[in-house]
Parts: structure tokens; C-alpha cells; sequence
């Protein structure tokens, strides 16, 4: 198998810890429960991992190091899904397409995330971001 697929393994196996951990953590909260199984949040994680650690190591140790941070402390919602909703439903409409800008948040917030290698939290990745594309809203 080519090291692409290995490296794809190891991203989906962190991402289906997160996913058991999240949906352990949130069986109760019905309204974001299924928040990884979104096609948009998974197209948007996969391709923000392969465009950000494109076949730079240094990077991929970042992604990783960012992902271990949520499943070493999977404690409330430490995916800040209910921040990333709160913020995504006030995306101005008039600016563009709102799936695509959904998307686009999705990607740039993952990225941040990884970038910043877990230091900094998803919630306040996701409010940075929101302040960076939207700063009059």
C-alpha cells in the first residue's frame, strides 16, 4: 500500500475516535450528536488534512498533535460544536452561497486548529475565524 493510503488510515481512525468519543459525550444533546458524520464536516476535515499536510512532515505532526488533544481531553464539547453552529447561523447571506461558505468555515477552522497544533482550543479557532471572515457582523 502507498505511504498516501497508510497516512489516510491513520487520519480515519482518529477521526472515528473522535467521532465515538463526541457522540459518547453528547448522547444526551440530541442537535449535535451527529456532527462528524456530516458530509460537509467530513469533506471539509479530509480536505483540509490532505491540503494542509500535504507531504510535509512537520505538518502531519501538528495535525496529529492538534487531533490528540481533543481524544486526551474529550470532555463536554470539546469539538465547540455548539459555537461553530452558533456563529455558522449568523453568516450574512447576502455575502455568498451559504453551503459553500459553511464549507469554506469548516475548512478554515480545521486549518487553524492544525496550524496551531491543539494549543488553541476549536472553540476559539472557530470565534477567531468567524471575527477574521466577518469582521463588521
Amino acid at each position: 500500500m502507498s505511504q498516501e493510503f497508510m497516512d489516510f488510515k491513520d487520519y480515519f481512525n482518529l477521526y472515528m475516535k473522535l467521532d465515538e468519543l463526541y457522540f459518547a459525550n453528547q448522547a444526551e444533546n440530541t442537535t449535535t450528536k451527529h456532527f462528524l458524520a456530516d458530509e460537509g464536516t467530513m469533506n471539509a476535515f479530509f480536505a483540509c488534512v490532505a491540503n494542509y499536510g500535504n507531504k510535509t512532515p512537520n505538518k502531519q505532526v501538528r495535525i496529529k498533535e492538534a487531533l490528540n488533544s481533543l481524544i486526551n481531553n474529550p470532555v463536554g464539547d470539546f469539538l465547540a460544536v455548539e459555537k461553530y453552529n452558533e456563529l455558522k447561523d449568523t453568516i450574512p447571506a447576502s455575502k455568498k452561497n451559504l453551503g459553500l461558505a459553511y464549507k469554506e468555515f469548516l475548512f478554515k477552522g480545521f486549518r487553524e486548529f492544525f496550524m496551531l497544533g491543539g494549543e488553541s482550543s476549536l472553540e476559539q479557532c472557530w470565534q477567531d475565524l468567524y471575527e477574521t471572515l466577518y469582521p463588521n457582523k
